[in-house]
């Protein structure tokens, strides 16, 4: 059985990709890397990512034969089998393979283990849910494979994608300690097109997140089509990865969910959840928590100095992004902080180290503490702090230790 219509499948996807915008991952690529895996939540970008990727290789060549996009849940590839085209492209010249969705393809890491070991010169590029375990099973591919995680569009990308900019990103140290001059420098070249970068930064936190917010025409259509997403995560990938769930455990997941979309953020009273689900012990309401967080549903936030990573109940959890605050929100009116601070957790959350410090509202790296608020938040609560910073809304520049927030935007 050959590869042709597995081919004219792969070209039918290539022809469809805009090489327009790119996202910040577009640039983390390695090329001498044989296997890498790119994983994340749903609606981020991962397939345009790599088929941009791949149409760079052959110079944009929509039918080269040097490329193959494979979406592994496709009847076709069922029918044939990932080894077999695997084996088919190789024979025919092919250099890289695309495997998407992967964690959707029963036994997806025998299959990549035999395709990496037998076929030396063949890149394999596989994108699958942000709860994939590369190294779940008995089949270990984290020896093999890099594993890059995909997050939602920054503030950055928003821009870039929404007013047609280029724009540089910057590493954290550069902007607390240059922050006036980074400012100056954005500012200058945004607002020279007209938006100012406040009302820019506040229409992010509604929409911004997910580069589809653009195929609709309302917000409220945008946050149907969250939630719809934010459904099929936890009905589908959930099982795709860990299928010995139970049916009753899913309906517990989901119970969760509603219950920490009209909490977040907040500190975990586990006795109390435990009660709400009908859960028995902590560590299985430990799991739920892991599992969305895995998603990217939620943020689980540690505290400073506490137990080892994983053995602790989260200080405090966030949904994981401002725009999943005001799709599973039934209030009319929004806190602002928590938007504040869910912007925050979201742009450090997976870059860099995040903890909730005994003052401030988080610790990143266990250097640098962070408080979050509005224009007129002083520095109080900091006290005799080394290495903190106040990250205030509603003002363009900043001074000495106080930082415009919208700035964390330009991270990635």
């Amino acid at each position: 059985m050959n590869n042709d219509d597995i081919q004219l499948l792969s070209m039918s996807f290539l022809k469809e990709v805009s090489l327009k915008f790119k996202r910040y991952f577009f640039q983390t690529f390695n090329d001498d890397a044989r296997l890498f895996f790119v994983i994340g939540p749903r609606g981020v970008g991962k397939t345009t990512a790599i088929l941009q990727y791949i149409l760079e290789a052959v110079e944009r060549k929509t039918t080269s034969d040097k490329i193959l996009y494979v979406p592994a849940d496709h009847l076709l590839v069922e029918k044939i089998g990932l080894y077999q085209i695997a084996q088919n492209f190789t024979n025919e010249g092919g250099q890289i393979l695309v495997l998407d969705e992967i964690h959707k393809y029963e036994n997806w890491s025998k299959e990549i283990k035999s395709i990496f070991d037998t076929f030396k010169k063949l890149r394999v590029v596989a994108s699958g849910s942000s709860s994939l375990e590369v190294t779940k099973g008995s089949f270990d591919l984290s020896r093999r494979a890099l594993v890059f995680n995909m997050k939602h569009m920054s503030l950055r990308e928003y821009i870039e994608l929404e007013h047609q900019l280029t724009l540089p990103s910057f590493k954290l140290e550069d902007v607390l300690l240059n922050h006036q001059d980074i400012s100056n420098e954005l500012i200058k070249k945004i607002e020279k097109e007209g938006p100012k970068i406040i009302s820019i930064f506040h229409k992010y936190l509604k929409r911004g997140c997910f580069p589809f917010y653009r195929e609709y025409k309302t917000l409220d259509s945008y946050y149907l089509a969250i939630n719809q997403m934010i459904n099929s995560s936890v009905e589908n990938d959930i099982i795709a990865v860990y299928p010995k769930l139970s049916g009753v455990s899913l309906k517990r997941i989901k119970k969760l969910l509603n219950y920490l979309a009209s909490s977040c953020p907040f500190t975990p009273d586990m006795t109390k959840i435990k009660t709400a689900l009908s859960i028995s012990d902590e560590r299985t309401l430990k799991q739920y928590f892991g599992y969305l967080d895995k998603l990217q549903i939620i943020i689980n936030v540690e505290k400073a100095g506490g137990k080892l990573a994983g053995l602790q109940r989260p200080e405090k959890i966030y949904l994981n992004n401002p725009n999943f605050i005001y799709a599973l929100s039934s209030k009319k009116e929004i806190d602002i902080g928590n938007l504040r601070e869910t912007f925050v957790a979201n742009i450090f959350h997976g870059l860099y180290d995040l903890k909730v410090p005994n003052k401030g509202d988080f610790i990143v790296d266990n250097k640098y503490t962070l408080e979050v608020g509005g224009k007129n938040k002083d520095s109080s609560q900091l006290r005799d702090l080394k290495d903190a910073y106040i990250l205030a809304d509603d003002i363009e520049f900043g001074i000495k230790n106080k930082i415009p927030i919208w700035l964390f935007g330009f991270l990635y």
